[in-house]
């Protein structure tokens, strides 16, 4: 009986994310291109994150994948 209703939730499971895929069939010429700004400094705070309470926190990006972190 548990092996039935185990499989049932991951049949409805699965039958969900399929409807909440995005539709592809548009045309990627009807799709405006933007240009993302990447700005290197970025300052912010963080509650109950790295801090016990409240952290201030300040990253500078020098590339995609260095970056250093203060805070």
């Amino acid at each position: 009986m548990k092996k039935i209703i185990f499989i049932s939730i991951i049949i409805i499971c699965n039958s969900i994310t399929i409807f909440a895929q995005t539709d592809y069939t548009a045309k990627e010429d009807s799709i405006e291109q933007t240009k993302t700004v990447k700005k290197p400094n970025l300052a912010f705070i963080e509650l109950g994150e790295n801090g016990i309470i409240l952290s201030i926190n300040y990253e500078r990006y020098f590339t995609d994948n260095l970056s250093i972190r203060i805070g």
